[in-house]
């Protein structure tokens, strides 16, 4: 065997510096764009990236929008129930007061002065 170096016409042997590097292990914007399955390629990435971005932004404004809804129907109901509360409270204050307007009429007091008002006798009294 002899010991003949290895030589392949695509590949240079002197070493790559700065911009070199760059040139030779990415193609340039130009190349990547002028190929069609890579602007392509970009083209449905691009599509994806801005369902995304739209899918997103939608989910955060429903997100949102429920959120205030369901805040409105809780403040909502929570002054409903303070209201009801208030009235319940009313109308217990009111039927107490009918109750004991009602105990002073059925009253025997007030039984009696309506018969003697009305003109009427008790039975076995006194004329």
């Amino acid at each position: 065997m002899s010991a003949t170096p290895l030589y392949h016409p695509n590949i240079d042997a002197r070493p790559l510096r700065g911009r070199e590097v760059e040139q030779k292990t990415r193609p340039a914007k130009e190349a990547l764009e002028s190929r069609p399955k890579a602007r392509a390629k970009r083209r449905e990435q691009v599509r994806a990236s801005r369902l995304v971005v739209r899918f997103v932004w939608v989910g955060s404004l429903t997100f949102a929008v429920s959120m205030l809804y369901g805040n409105m129907k809780v403040e909502q109901t929570r002054y409903q129930w303070q209201a009801s509360v208030k009235r319940l409270k009313e109308a217990k204050r009111a039927e107490a007061l009918l109750r004991d307007h009602l105990a002073h009429l059925t009253g025997l007091e007030a039984i009696g002065d309506w018969a003697v008002g009305q003109g009427f006798v008790a039975p076995g009294a006194q004329p």
